[in-house]
């Protein structure tokens, strides 16, 4: 797992370490911080990570800013 910022995201360097065949076979997902800028980065697979997510109201708003329909995603508790 990569864990970056958003202005990596956008580097040419990164962009060659995305196109490269032993990078992707390995790379299981990527973690990036501020993720309110990713609005055009729907194909990659997204981690979010929190301990204080509650069920309800809160937690709903949440995976609907993120995107995330039931069924489409996993939740680990």
């Amino acid at each position: 797992m990569l864990l970056l910022g958003p202005e990596q995201l956008s580097t040419r360097d990164f962009k060659l370490l995305l196109q490269h065949a032993g990078f992707k076979k390995r790379m299981c997902g990527l973690g990036v911080d501020e993720i309110h800028l990713l609005n055009s980065w729907d194909h990659i697979p997204l981690i979010a990570v929190t301990t204080t997510l509650q069920a309800g109201a809160s937690g709903q708003g949440i995976l609907s800013l993120l995107g995330l329909h039931p069924g489409k995603f996993h939740l680990l508790q």
